[in-house]
This record gives C-alpha cells, structure tokens and sequence, in this order.
C-alpha cells in the first residue's frame, strides 16, 4: 500500500511541476505558513516548482517565492504554500482571459502570445 502512495505521489509531481496556478485566496490563512516567509498574492500567477506531502496535506513550492529553510515539527525545510490556495490554469482559462481583453482594447491592437 505504502509503495502504491508514494507511486501516485511521484506520478502526481511529474503532472503538475512546472505548472502554471492562480493564487486564488488570502495565504495569511496558509496552515503551512511558519512566520515571516514571502507568501503567494491573491490574483497572481506561479509556477510549480516541487510539491510536498505532509500526512493528509500537500503543499506546493513556487518557482517565484523560495524561502528559507526554517524547523518545522517534521524537520527543516522550506516553507510551502497549502494547494488549496490555488487554481490550476488550464488553456480554456488562458482562451478566456484573451477574449476577454480583446474586447477591452482598442481595435486592431492585439497581445503578442
């Protein structure tokens, strides 16, 4: 049971690093938060650098915030950030936030991809 976990755990890892989320709620409420760590923004975009599994938890490190190594009850490590705190941004989310920009901006200027 044990190896099956931790294969879903490194098949998990190798579909989501290096991609892309919005951070989607307040990370002042973050419960891996330590202390005075550099903490995701609501509304901005990251990139998923590793991701941490700790009991029924999972977190997320940023390619954008790298922290310190601090003590944490389970050892030093790095702050991560709760996976909770963000939404995955898909190619629908990205067709969207394109759409919705070209009917805002002035005709015939249109966003380099």
């Amino acid at each position: 049971m044990i190896l099956k976990l931790e294969k879903f755990r490194n098949q998990l890892r190798q579909s989501y690093i290096g991609k892309e989320v919005i951070c989607v709620k307040d990370a002042s409420k973050n419960r891996f938060f330590g202390g005075d760590e550099k903490q995701p923004l609501k509304g901005q975009i990251y990139k998923i650098r590793d991701i941490r599994f700790i009991g029924d938890r999972t977190g997320i490190y940023l390619e954008e915030i790298v922290n310190p190594t601090l003590q944490y009850d389970e050892g030093p490590r790095e702050c991560c950030f709760s996976i909770n705190l963000f939404k995955l941004l898909t190619s629908q989310d990205w067709q969207e936030a394109d759409e919705a920009l070209t009917d805002v901006l002035p005709q015939g200027i249109r966003i380099a991809a």
